[in-house]
């Protein structure tokens, strides 16, 4: 099985105010116009420029002033586990002092590069080293079920379906998820679920209830729902306002 080149979810944000959320994966948030304030782990973090939130943190953010540019990192993009490891066992680390540091070699990226190409080499200049030897590779039981689950999101997915696709037991499958993706079943189909979404009406623009029912939610309003728990925003600000998008990690 191999992971698709573009797993790396961003999105820029003006002005804007995003209720708590959290989010099973890794996640960077930059400002590149005026700082932002940040409440997570019972403290109210003002003046931020960057900041790095380890996965299922909750959090909200304030930016009425702010241009954000915000990255969603999961366990399929090779990014992951170097962020896992810089985390270590930190909730979130303030990278604001390094981002300013940063800020010759940033700043003229603005005027002359577009929100891609910014977007990745913004992440270049944060995160030079290349992680060798820093790899998540699920073995070849989860690769399957990684597999099955993308081809049947249309349909209800049960562990007991699971395990007999992986020939285990439901809890040895059940466990399997946790030690090597980081996250509950529950956890992983939600996200994947909503990210096939995500992906399909960047690339495709079809009527958002359709491509939700497609890829296994009950209606537009669950799909809703569950986008603003992960996100903190409703699917139209970013959606429609085509501020959402896919980049590669090379």
């Amino acid at each position: 099985m191999t992971y698709p080149a573009d797993d790396l979810l961003y999105f820029v944000a003006h002005q804007a105010t995003f209720a708590t959320h959290q989010f099973q994966g890794v996640k960077l948030i930059i400002s590149i116009k005026e700082p932002f304030y940040c409440h997570l782990d019972n403290q109210d973090l003002p003046q931020l420029t960057a900041i790095l939130i380890n996965q299922n943190i909750p959090h909200a953010l304030i930016g009425n002033e702010s241009t954000l540019l915000i990255y969603y990192i999961d366990v399929h993009c090779p990014l992951y586990p170097v962020l896992i490891a810089y985390l270590g066992q930190y909730a979130w680390l303030d990278m604001s002092r390094q981002f300013q540091s940063l800020f010759p070699e940033w700043a003229p990226l603005l005027h002359r590069n577009s929100l891609p190409q910014l977007a990745d080499q913004l992440l270049r200049l944060l995160f030079p080293f290349p992680g060798e030897g820093l790899t998540i590779t699920p073995d070849e039981r989860m690769q399957k079920l990684m597999a099955y689950i993308d081809a049947n999101l249309a349909y209800s997915i049960s562990l007991t379906d699971l395990a007999r696709v992986a020939s285990l037991s439901t809890e040895r499958t059940r466990h399997l998820f946790g030690e090597q993706l980081g996250m509950s079943l529950s956890q992983y189909l939600i996200w994947i679920r909503l990210k096939r979404v995500i992906q399909h009406e960047v690339r495709q623009r079809s009527p958002l209830g359709e491509t939700a029912l497609h890829y296994g939610f009950t209606d537009q309003s669950h799909f809703s729902r569950t986008f603003k728990r992960f996100f903190g925003a409703v699917p139209y600000y970013l959606l429609k306002n085509k501020q959402i998008n896919w980049g590669k990690v090379r």
